[in-house]
């Protein structure tokens, strides 16, 4: 039985190296390595070879991340736990598109993963190191796959001439903004108006997503008791975000000497148990 399905992965991350070549700004001294890489997308493509050893290749970075010992049930609860099953459901492809932009992009294996993947996958925050690890492991053995090496050459190119974090960058942009419909392309929150590029509509979404950024990224404490904060502090969120656990649930009677503890004690001592 199969522990881990990666067709739908494997057609992301095709697709994503149609839109690297769609996208890319080509100079004289890049066009041959475009015509090759571009070769490789219209005829050199083998769906059911590239399945299978992006397949293989995730399943060995999983073992050797998480120990060969562990049986399937084991890793399916570790892939589970960090988010990576989801990258099997068929409407999950938004997620998917981000993972292979993602591993395209991955050029520095010791580089802190995205703060968006770690969002999107619901990765632990405090095992962001095994996020980058699985990702320049995944990275660096399909770069020496035959099904995948064109697409990491040519990523790996485009980086050495810093053309490849402005092109993928763009990519997203314009994948977050646009979404298809039965009446045809639209913009996520109004339809598109006549006139309009595709950039253009893209600039508009991500001035408006800093926006949102710049609002809610901090915790604000104003409008809290003002004897324990006499002034508003912004706290950022990334920083005091703590995993959701599971405490011992206090008894009835717990609760009752606290709560009598709580009314008879001073002022001072029941503000600082406030705060």
């Amino acid at each position: 039985m199969e522990l881990f399905s990666t067709a739908l992965l494997a057609t992301a991350l095709f697709e994503a190296g149609k839109k690297l070549a769609e996208k890319a700004v080509v100079d004289p001294a890049l066009e041959k390595g475009l015509e090759n890489f571009k070769s490789w997308l219209t005829s050199g493509y083998d769906a059911k070879k590239a399945d299978s050893e992006l397949r293989n290749t995730f399943a060995a970075v999983i073992a050797e991340l998480e120990g060969a010992e562990k049986d399937e049930d084991e890793v399916a609860v570790w892939l589970k736990n960090v988010g990576l099953d989801r990258l099997q459901s068929p409407r999950n492809d938004a997620l998917r598109k981000q993972v292979a932009t993602t591993l395209i992009s991955f050029t520095d294996p010791e580089a802190a993963p995205p703060e968006e993947l770690i969002d999107a996958l619901g990765w632990p925050r405090n095992r962001a190191t095994e996020l980058s690890s699985l990702l320049g492991k995944l990275r660096a053995n399909l770069s020496k796959n035959a099904s995948w090496k064109p697409l990491f050459e040519y990523a790996d190119d485009a980086e050495q001439r810093g053309w490849l974090k402005e092109i993928l960058s763009g990519i997203t942009h314009l994948e977050r903004t646009l979404v298809q419909t039965p009446a045809g392309t639209a913009f996520r929150t109004v339809l598109l108006e006549s006139g309009l590029s595709e950039e253009q509509v893209a600039e508009i979404d991500l001035t408006y997503r800093k926006g949102l950024q710049r609002d809610f990224e901090k915790l604000k404490t104003q409008g809290l008791s003002p004897a324990q904060l006499p002034k508003s502090i912004q706290l950022p969120l990334k920083d005091i975000y703590l995993e959701l656990g599971l405490i011992p649930l206090r008894t009835q009677r717990e609760q009752e000497e606290e709560l009598g503890h709580l009314l008879e004690a001073k002022e001072p001592e029941r503000l600082e148990r406030e705060k």
